[in-house]
């Protein structure tokens, strides 16, 4: 099965385009990942020194 499509792209269509890839581009940060990533990399720290304390008991 093969499909074929066939666009033609006007000026809005190029205009419209552009300003979601200047928006999309543009975008450098968001506040919700870097809390997502710190929690995750925090919680992975807390995980790992704890695995390692009950290898590895102090007494």
């Amino acid at each position: 099965m093969e499909f074929t499509f066939e666009t033609e792209y006007t000026a809005n269509t190029m205009t419209s385009m552009a300003k979601v890839l200047r928006k999309t581009i543009r975008k450098k940060r968001s506040l919700r990942s870097h809390i997502f990533g710190w929690i995750a990399a925090a919680l992975g720290l807390l995980l790992t020194a704890v695995k390692g304390f009950f290898l590895f008991p102090l007494a």
